[in-house]
C-alpha cells in the first residue's frame, strides 16, 4: 500500500519561508542592474577598432597568444584579455605587451567613456 505524505516540520517551514524570503530579496536587487548586451566591434574614421562597454576597457588579442599585457606598468594578466582599466576620459595611456621569444610591443590608447578598445597585435620573433 502507498505510504501517506507526512506533513513538514515547523523546522521544515521555517526554513522554506526564510528562503523564500532570501530569494525576494535576491530578486529585488536586480530591478536596479543594467543589462548590457555584446555589440559587434566598429571600425572609427581614426582607425581603432572600438565596442559598448561599461567604463572604459582594452580587449587584446595577440599572435602568439601568451604576452602579458601591462597598462601604464601595471601588470593586467595575459592575451587574449578583456580588462577595465581606471582611467578618464580623455586621459592617454601607455600599453606594452611583451612574450617570450618575440619583440615587445608598445603603443598608446586615449581612454572614452563606455568604451572597449579592441586591439588584435602580432608579435614577430
Amino acid at each position: 500500500a502507498p505510504r501517506r505524505p507526512v506533513a513538514p516540520t515547523a523546522d521544515e517551514r521555517a526554513g522554506a519561508a526564510a528562503a523564500a524570503r532570501a530569494l525576494r530579496e535576491a530578486q529585488g536587487a536586480w530591478r536596479d542592474s543594467e543589462l548590457i548586451a555584446p555589440r559587434d566591434a566598429r571600425r572609427g574614421a581614426d582607425g581603432e577598432v572600438t565596442a559598448p562597454f561599461q567604463g572604459f576597457g582594452l580587449s587584446v588579442d595577440t599572435e602568439p597568444e601568451g604576452a602579458t599585457l601591462r597598462v601604464d606598468g601595471r601588470d593586467l594578466g595575459e592575451t587574449p584579455i578583456v580588462a577595465s582599466v581606471s582611467c578618464a576620459p580623455g586621459d592617454e595611456l601607455e600599453v606594452r605587451l611583451d612574450r617570450r621569444g618575440a619583440r615587445p610591443w608598445r603603443g598608446r590608447v586615449r581612454c572614452r567613456a563606455d568604451t572597449l578598445r579592441v586591439l588584435r597585435v602580432p608579435l614577430p620573433r
